[in-house]
């Protein structure tokens, strides 16, 4: 499945953030903010707790991945909404992340300039 090949992919590239979307999300980035879209009724893997049944509910959504030093693979639920620049900080060691390298993003924004009207 792709989860467990994403999860080896992240295995070989330690210290990057991945983020893995469901089949049946999205992840909308608009300007400064991002949010997690997905298709009501639809089976996920992000749980949201118990319904009045008692049954527990997932739905479609993100997941923050990274490795430690210890070739330890991190996993959590994105948030549901909120700063691109706060998701890409919850990692527990942000500044060993090669994401957030200052040298590494000011090239980033270098080759890919923002649209302008």
């Amino acid at each position: 499945p792709r989860m467990t090949d994403f999860d080896s992919m992240m295995k070989r590239h330690p210290y990057e953030l991945g983020i893995g979307i469901d089949h049946h999300a999205a992840l909308e980035l608009d300007g400064e903010d991002f949010r997690i879209l997905s298709i009501p009724g639809q089976k996920g893997s992000v749980e949201l707790g118990d319904d009045a049944d008692g049954n527990g509910q997932a739905v479609p959504g993100a997941w923050l991945k990274y490795v430690d030093d210890d070739g330890t693979l991190h996993s959590k639920a994105c948030p549901w909404s909120g700063k691109v620049t706060e998701l890409l900080q919850m990692v527990e060691d942000a500044q060993k992340h090669l994401l957030l390298d200052q040298e590494k993003v000011e090239l980033c924004r270098k080759e890919n300039p923002l649209l302008r009207d």
